[in-house]
Parts: C-alpha cells; structure tokens; sequence
C-alpha cells in the first residue's frame, strides 16, 4: 500500500495553550504539554486530528459527522459513515457498532521556529535538524554555514561563535529572513523556548465575582512561533469523496483552526493557527 505525504508550515497567530489535563506545583500552575525526552513544547497530533475534523466538517456542510456524535437515548452513532463522505472516510467512524480507519494520520506538530528577544531585535532559534526540514535540499547539513561567526545576546545571556547561515539557501518562509535565524543545539533550543514562554496570571469567577483564592497562572506557547507539521494519507490528496480533494477537506480544517482556534483559552483570545505553506 502506498503512503502519500504532505508537509505544512504552521504560524502562530495567537499564543497556544495545550494543557496537560492537571495542575501540579511549580513555577506555573497550569502547563502544557511537552516531549518527554527534549522537554519542548507541542501540538500533539490528537488536538489537531479533532479539530482538523470538527472544523472541516462544518466547512462542507456535514456537522453531524464532525464529533464525537451519539444518541445517548438511542444509543447510536450519528456518524453517515457514507463511501463519498469527505469526513468519514478521511478521518475515520464508528457505525453500527463497527470502526472504519480513517485515510489520514496526523503527526504531532513541532516548533521549528521560535522567536526570541537578542540584541539584534527579535530572531528565531531553531536546530539544524529542524531548519533543515524548511529549506531546499541542495545544501547538505554540513554545508548550510558560511566562514562567518557572530556573538548574540538572547534574552541578556551571552553566546559565543555562533555559526551564520550561507546567503544563497532558500527557505520556504517568506517572512523571516535568514540574518534573523539563529541555529542552537537541541539542549539550548530546549532551555530557551522553556525559558520564554508566555506565562499568564487568571482567576476563578463565581457570579462574576472572583473566588477568594483561586488566582492561577498558566503557560503558553508565544505568538510567530513556527510549526513543522506532516499527514500521512492512504490515498492521493486529490482523491476526491463527493466533490472534495482529500487536501480541500484539510486546508478548509486550516481555515477553521485559524478563525476560532484549538485547545485551551480559545475565549480568551489563544489558539489560532495559520497556514503559511506547503513544504
């Protein structure tokens, strides 16, 4: 069986807050979600599978097929689980007490561009592993630094001889230039981004009244943070279910994330992704 792929750059529009689903004692009271072994914050392949799904769903006009859809009383799906159902069949249901798999396999969503403050103006790190993703293949990874060095204030810590990219690579961004790059190690990468997120202070209301007590603070990933995104797909994006392509049902999912948001927050102004471009 063939696997397609597809590779899309994600932006930022307002900060991202994905919980971890608990509160635990620390610096902040409600984090997001991170990779075990790096501790970089992510999208996890999850959150964008069901909104992907909700919103695309409400975009082709098959709401009832964009959630978790059961008659309690019944006890029944709403699912159409019909063969030309850009929904179902993209993204999988359950029907009559059977499953179907859906076409698509969404990956987690990872920061491959995060802005931070230097003495230079606002920059964005990334790893050579990371970068390497957005940019044409001409250059290997060992061939992607010029001769030149330069030292950079980031966030009023000093680093040394760092590396500066060649003038001629192409990176499929068209609003970050590559003077603004800046390419650290995983461990560096990892500190900084942890060090700068985005941390606000919030309180329970009842009756519109605060709760004595119930201050909390909760982290989030900065707007103009970059995302590397991959789908896997069973059948060609052009394959069409009624008269929509596998990658229309996708980037009309985009448009949703973009106009209300996904995960936490999203009341409060957080949670919208834009879709910059196709690697």
């Amino acid at each position: 069986m063939s696997i397609y792929k597809k590779e899309y750059i994600l932006k930022s529009i307002n900060p991202i807050h994905i919980g971890t689903g608990g509160v635990r004692l620390g610096r902040v009271d409600n984090t997001i979600i991170r990779k075990v072994h790096s501790e970089i914050p992510y999208i996890p392949g999850t959150a964008l599978s069901g909104a992907l799904r909700g919103y695309s769903a409400i975009k082709v006009e098959k709401a009832s097929c964009g959630g978790a859809n059961i008659d309690k009383e019944n006890y029944k799906s709403l699912y159409c689980g019909h063969d030309d159902c850009p929904i179902c069949q993209n993204f999988g249901y359950t029907l009559y007490g059977k499953s179907k798999q859906g076409n698509l396999k969404i990956n987690d969503a990872e920061i491959i561009l995060f802005p931070v403050k230097t003495n230079y103006g606002i920059m964005y790190i990334t790893t050579i592993e990371m970068f390497y993703k957005v940019i044409d293949k001409e250059n290997s990874k060992d061939d992607i630094f010029s001769e030149k060095m330069r030292n950079i204030l980031i966030d009023n810590i000093y680093i040394k001889d760092i590396k500066v990219l060649k003038e001629d690579i192409n990176i499929k961004i068209s609003d970050i230039a590559l003077e603004q790059i800046i390419i650290l190690d995983e461990k560096m990468f990892s500190y900084f981004i942890n060090k700068m997120l985005e941390v606000r202070t919030s309180v329970s209301l009842e009756n519109h009244i605060a709760i004595d007590g119930a201050l909390f603070t909760y982290e989030a990933i900065p707007e103009n943070t970059y995302f590397y995104l991959e789908i896997n797909s069973k059948m060609p994006f052009d394959k069409k279910y009624s008269k929509f392509e596998i990658s229309d049902v996708i980037n009309r999912g985009f448009e949703g994330i973009k106009e209300f948001g996904i995960g936490g927050m999203t009341t409060r102004g957080f949670g919208s992704l834009e879709l910059v471009s196709e690697v």
